[in-house]
């Protein structure tokens, strides 16, 4: 569909902040220090990291060499998105680039460890029936996540075990950090990393569960792309399942990864349980159940207009290089708005057909008005299980008055058109057009 011209600010929006000479000069000295700090961190780690991969394979955490060479080329010579002062720009995405480089030998060899210390422990963990639960961004997913990992039957992965996904070190923090930085401690400090605007749309815990491959993605050179426009955004973060630029991604890499985290998750829980994870990665569906027989999926659909225009003001808002700045409004329009169309389509998709005794949608407006009997189809019809745990008074969000919060007319897009071309799968989450599903 149609994108009309999209203004990059609006009355009463606040103006980007301009940087001075002394400011540009600290923020860039700054960055200097860490790539000096990481370049001699990681320089004695590239031998045995080099002569390791041959013998245990690449992590699928760490880039390859092609994908570093293709953001090198991407960022010399591509418009970057994100402001008229094209040197700022470039010179911090390639400062970035090295400091992504730098980390390579630094995961490589933690997560070389692991095999070393607990390689046969984690061969013989098997992941029974895994939990995905797989939605489009915004449709409430992460708020039933914490729900259901609130029951000791699962397992998930937890924003810190997201970021720092090494067995051995979640063994020996508790012990050594932990004995003298309180948990309590470790959240505020994350929190006060994270814009304020983020988190009035999202709720964020360093211990508990939270979007899979956002992390996984950033690792992968993500977050460059993020000021690299709209095209290259599209050729390394779209989650479709027919994505040509990003097939390696969410059928090997992900999957990959996914079994390895779980395998991690299972010894480090000690005791059988099973695995959840949550996120985006549609593209990965297909991937995965061919590699879990038994896993069981499920979504959670919400109108895609409102759900559409929260993902675009959302992503405004993403944490990201301050130096760069965020996503011009056109660029992410231009990017986000026909990967969510898609997105919307393929879900229907998969969830409707195919196998729907491993699969279950949980609609956004019945989740809302009912969350003890939405839980409790989620346990009986897709677990199979009778029991389900009595779900936790949580915090509540404000869900208005946003910093950020522009409509779909604000951002070009016209409602009608959007209506129109997703009809089908607004019938879909009314629930007048849904296929019956077979409980399992």
């Amino acid at each position: 569909m149609n994108i009309a011209p999209v203004s990059e600010l609006l009355p009463g929006e606040t103006p980007p902040e301009l940087w001075t000479p002394t400011e540009l000069l600290l923020a860039f000295s700054k960055r200097f220090l860490v790539l000096f700090l990481l370049m001699n961190l990681s320089l004695p780690l590239w031998l045995p990291y080099l002569a390791l991969r041959p013998w245990m394979g690449r992590p699928p955490h760490v880039p390859t060499a092609g994908r570093f060479f293709w953001f090198l080329g991407r960022i010399l010579g591509e418009q970057p998105c994100s402001g008229p002062i094209v040197m700022r720009i470039r010179s911090a995405l390639l400062l970035g680039w090295a400091q992504q480089l730098c980390l390579v030998p630094i995961f490589g060899m933690a997560w070389y460890l692991d095999r070393l210390l607990y390689g046969s422990q984690l061969d013989g963990q098997k992941i029974v029936a895994p939990f995905f639960e797989l939605s489009a961004a915004r449709s409430g997913s992460t708020q039933l996540a914490h729900h259901l990992e609130e029951d000791p039957h699962f397992v998930a992965p937890n924003l810190m075990q997201f970021l720092f996904p090494y067995l051995w070190l979640w063994k020996l923090a508790p012990q050594t950090l932990g004995r003298v930085v309180r948990k309590e401690q470790v959240q505020k400090f994350v929190l006060r990393q994270v814009p304020e605007r983020y988190l009035e749309r999202h709720e964020l815990d360093p211990y508990c569960t939270d979007t899979f491959e956002v992390p996984f993605l950033a690792m992968h050179l993500g977050t460059l792309a993020m000021g690299l426009g709209a095209n290259v955004m599209r050729q390394t973060l779209s989650a479709t399942r027919n994505s040509p630029w990003t097939v390696a991604t969410w059928e090997q890499d992900l999957p990959d990864y996914i079994e390895a985290i779980g395998k991690k998750l299972l010894l480090w829980r000690g005791e059988p349980c099973r695995l959840m994870i949550k996120g985006h990665f549609l593209g990965s569906a297909e991937a995965l159940e061919r590699r879990f027989p038994d896993a069981l999926f499920m979504t959670m659909i919400r109108d895609p207009a409102k759900r559409i225009q929260s993902t675009l003001n959302f992503h405004r808002c993403q944490p990201g290089d301050g130096l760069v700045g965020p996503p011009r409004w056109s660029e992410l329009v231009a990017y986000d708005l026909p990967e969510e169309i898609t997105y919307c389509k393929d879900e229907q998709q998969w969830f409707m057909y195919g196998n729907r005794k491993n699969r279950m949608v949980i609609r956004f407006e019945d989740y809302r008005r009912d969350l003890p009997g939405s839980l409790r189809r989620v346990y009986q019809e897709l677990l199979g299980m009778a029991e389900r745990p009595q779900p936790a008074e949580h915090a509540s969000r404000k869900r208005s008055g946003y910093s950020v919060d522009r409509s779909l007319e604000q951002m070009g897009v016209d409602p009608a058109a959007l209506e129109v071309e997703l009809a089908d799968y607004r019938r879909w989450c009314a629930g007048e057009d849904a296929a019956p599903r077979t409980s399992g």
